[in-house]
């Protein structure tokens, strides 16, 4: 049985129970108190479904800003509630939703901040460029075909930014990122630590994305794992760069330039 149903059938019953005199359980545990720590357990067990959410929906390519993105927040939710079901398909129809609303907002908060917003200093140059993404992708949902390169391009940016690179002649993204994602892991795991968890499923993500082991050349274009090597390098067929495809990179570059510089948080958190 699911563990919500358990819970749910479990709180109705102490629910009901209160009602009636306080007894003892066991010891000093009462009825109310039991169902106090039944509360409690329910919300770590959610909390920690989340990492493992977070995790999982990143290899797949989705990473959303869950502090600074109310829908973030809300996506992550209605993962838990399909804990055992098709995500990936639940997400397609969280963003094919009111005609893409999801994608839109995200696009708009990039717009809106890259040029007055310190934190997204790292997109400032990509202010108009933006504009012109979200202006082709309205009038039509197939320019994924043109625009998934230079996302992947204001991504690769925005991550050198992050990372501490733009002045550095010499560096592997793809180490680096699973060099901060293993300092994470070895962390004990704070469940109400959203930012950690953010920057968790942003390394996860970007591992995958950067990572040539799924990028062979070799492979047929319409097959080819999608990523950043393959689709800089003009090896997929663009048929595949759907307006899905698009949204899943918006969100990460939203995520991306909504945290922190990673040198600063690992010097600072760790």
């Amino acid at each position: 049985m699911n563990l919500r149903i358990i819970f749910d059938k479990l709180r109705s019953f102490f629910s009901w129970s209160k009602a009636r005199p306080a007894r003892k359980v066991t010891g000093l545990i009462t009825y109310e108190k039991l169902e106090s720590f039944i509360g409690d357990f329910k919300q770590l067990t959610e909390k920690r479904q989340n990492a493992l959410i977070g995790h999982w929906l990143a290899k797949e390519g989705w990473v959303f800003s869950f502090e600074n993105l109310a829908e973030g927040r809300k996506i992550l939710a209605g993962c838990r509630q399909r804990y055992n079901s098709d995500l990936n398909k639940y997400l397609e129809k969280v963003y094919k939703r009111n005609n893409y609303q999801v994608l839109w907002q995200q696009l708009d908060d990039l717009i809106t901040n890259s040029e007055s917003d310190k934190k997204y200093s790292s997109i400032t140059d990509y202010h108009d460029a933006l504009i012109l993404i979200n202006k082709y992708l309205k009038e039509d949902k197939t320019a994924g075909q043109v625009i998934l390169p230079a996302l992947f391009g204001m991504v690769e940016y925005a991550l050198v930014v992050k990372l501490g690179f733009l002045h550095i002649r010499k560096y592997g993204i793809r180490d680096k990122c699973e060099e901060y994602r293993e300092r994470i892991k070895k962390q004990v795991f704070d469940p109400n630590d959203t930012r950690k968890l953010e920057i968790y499923c942003v390394l996860t993500c970007l591992s995958h994305w950067w990572d040539t082991r799924y990028q062979q050349f070799v492979a047929n274009k319409n097959k080819i794992g999608l990523g950043r090597h393959t689709v800089m390098h003009g090896r997929v067929n663009p048929h595949r760069f759907t307006l899905i495809e698009v949204a899943k990179i918006i969100s990460l570059l939203h995520a991306i330039v909504n945290l922190p510089t990673f040198e600063l948080y690992f010097q600072e958190e760790l």
